[in-house]
C-alpha cells in the first residue's frame, strides 16, 4: 500500500510528538483528493458520509490518547465538521486538539502546515 501526502505528514507530526501508533479516519466515508468531487457528490445525492463511518471515527476515538482535528476548510461540508466536533466532545474522553487553526477557527489540514 502506498501512502498519500497528508498521511505522510501526519506520520511524520506523530513520530515527532512521540506517538507510536496514529489511527487516521475522515469526516466524509467517500474520499475524494479534490474537494470539487466531494461536493459535486453531494449535490447528485450521493451518500458521501456512509454507513459506517460514523461507528469508526468514533470507535476510534473513544480509544484514543489524543484527538487531533484537522478537517481543513472543507470539514464544514453539509455542517459535517460541526456535528463531529459536537459528538466528539460529548462522547470522548480524550481532549482535542489541532495543530493550527485557519482565520475562521477551522482545525487546518496538515497537507498545508510547514514541517
Amino acid at each position: 500500500m502506498r501512502s498519500d501526502p497528508t498521511a505522510t505528514k501526519v506520520v511524520t507530526f506523530a513520530l515527532a510528538l512521540g506517538f507510536g501508533r496514529l489511527e487516521i479516519t475522515n469526516l466524509f466515508g467517500w474520499v475524494a483528493t479534490d474537494p470539487k468531487d466531494l461536493r459535486a457528490a453531494l449535490k447528485k445525492g450521493v451518500d458521501v458520509v456512509g454507513v459506517e463511518n460514523d461507528k469508526w471515527l468514533f470507535s476510534c476515538a473513544n480509544t484514543a490518547d489524543m484527538i487531533l482535528c484537522a478537517w481543513g476548510l472543507n470539514g464544514h461540508l453539509d455542517q459535517r465538521a460541526e456535528l463531529v466536533e459536537l459528538l466528539l466532545r460529548r462522547q470522548s474522553e480524550a481532549k482535542l486538539h489541532v495543530l493550527h487553526l485557519c482565520k475562521d477557527g477551522t482545525p487546518g489540514h496538515p497537507l498545508y502546515l510547514s514541517s
